[in-house]
């Protein structure tokens, strides 16, 4: 049964990078925001499904339900003994959400002191870092569409890559290889978001480490899937929302310097 799901492991990785390459194509030429809710929630669909519903399946049949609280490697000296993992996750939600404060405070300071044009070079910066200027919601419907995304990439992939992808490998190479079955499936992960770029996969591939260890420190895959969710949820939505919101100040300063200009010729 490992060899099994290891396979289809294989089968669905293979498909879901051909798949995303194209979905993200089809995301940048999409003509209308209609278009483009329909891709983004065929791609939450497929996430529950393809890594949600076979980590599920592959965790029970392969009998190892019990790596959402075991990991097949656990840190030296680091444990629920050493960390409670719900002060753990509610110290990264109260970090992230600490940051997230800070980026709207200091994008609505920025926003005072630029003109529209330099906003405009500044979000374009931004935006080509990893090729993923496409998955930026537009509006408010898609940030909501991006949300549900969000929430289905914090569970599914934590589920496939940081619960059953490493139990799989341990399981056909043995305990020795247990550093190896952690290593490999954060490499993958990174790997599974080639159609970013380049700069994607070293993110991703980070991004995966900091969710392992999270899961190794505490013993515990909710860790790790809240702060993917938030982690998501900052890059989905609150990056559009913070984008929003500075050009709306730019716009209401720029209409009120007219009006000044206007009643003072």
């Amino acid at each position: 049964m490992t060899f099994s799901f290891l396979g289809a492991f294989v089968a669905i990785a293979v498909w879901s990078m051909l798949k995303d390459r194209r979905d993200m194509a089809k995301l940048k030429a999409a003509a209308n925001t209609a278009a483009r809710q329909r891709i983004m929630i065929r791609w939450m669909v497929e996430s529950w499904v393809a890594f949600g519903l076979v980590a599920v399946a592959g965790l029970a049949l392969t009998g190892n339900w019990a790596r959402l609280v075991e990991p097949v490697l656990r840190l030296p000296g680091l444990g629920r003994d050493t960390f409670d993992t719900g002060s753990l996750a509610a110290g990264i939600a109260v970090g992230l959400v600490i940051l997230i404060a800070g980026q709207v405070i200091a994008a609505r300071r920025k926003a005072r002191r630029i003109t529209p044009a330099e906003f405009e070079k500044m979000k374009q910066r931004y935006l080509l870092a990893g090729d993923v200027a496409a998955l930026i919601p537009r509006n408010a419907a898609e940030r909501r569409v991006g949300a549900g995304l969000s929430l289905a990439a914090g569970v599914s992939e934590e589920l496939m890559f940081r619960a059953l992808l490493p139990a799989l490998i341990f399981d056909a190479c043995g305990g020795r290889f247990a550093w190896w079955a952690v290593g490999v499936s954060v490499v993958l992960f990174g790997l599974m978001h080639a159609y970013q770029g380049i700069g994607g996969v070293i993110g991703t591939a980070f991004a995966g480490a900091v969710f392992m260890a999270v899961y190794l420190v505490s013993g515990n895959i909710f860790g790790s899937m809240l702060l993917h969710f938030l982690v998501d949820l900052r890059s989905m939505v609150l990056t559009s929302w913070v984008f929003e919101t500075a050009e709306k100040t730019i716009s209401r300063i720029q209409a009120g310097a007219d009006a000044t200009n206007q009643s003072h010729p």
